[in-house]
């Protein structure tokens, strides 16, 4: 059933991660704007969907959209994450999430689904989160 229910909402999704991406991500200091949307249950099985943006406000304090989408649902009641909307990554790598991300994720719903889309609104990716340590976060950026 939650499967059926994530396949219905997921169009939805990934306009309310674009528009987010679009109207009011910062990020002056990457130039990568992203949304991020993730539909969440609460404790008496009613779900709904969160958005997030990335927030980079300085180089130690950069929010992911996924983790801002994940809090949000947090502060509304909604604990248990069913499915992310999740930018690719850099290069159109199919990487779900970083591990920061994942990690918050992982501690509610390890069995939750994470869809990778491009910024057309394509999805390039379809996890189960706790089969994603196949696909490690790699950083574009190298230490020199």
């Amino acid at each position: 059933m939650k499967d059926s229910v994530i396949r219905d909402r997921l169009p939805e999704m990934i306009e309310k991660a674009h528009k987010m991406q679009r109207q009011h991500a910062e990020a002056p200091i990457s130039g990568h704007k992203n949304g991020a949307c993730v539909l969440a249950e609460n404790r008496n099985g009613v779900n709904d969907t969160f958005e997030g943006c990335n927030i980079e406000l300085s180089t130690s304090t950069i929010i992911h959209a996924e983790r801002l989408a994940l809090f949000n649902a947090i502060m509304h009641g909604f604990i248990k994450p069913l499915a992310v909307i999740a930018p690719e990554g850099n290069n159109h790598t199919k990487v779900p999430m970083c591990g920061y991300c994942r990690q918050d994720y992982m501690y509610l719903n390890p069995d939750m689904k994470v869809f990778t889309v491009d910024h057309a609104g394509k999805v390039t990716g379809e996890f189960i989160l706790r089969e994603t340590l196949t696909n490690p976060y790699l950083s574009k950026s190298k230490i020199k």
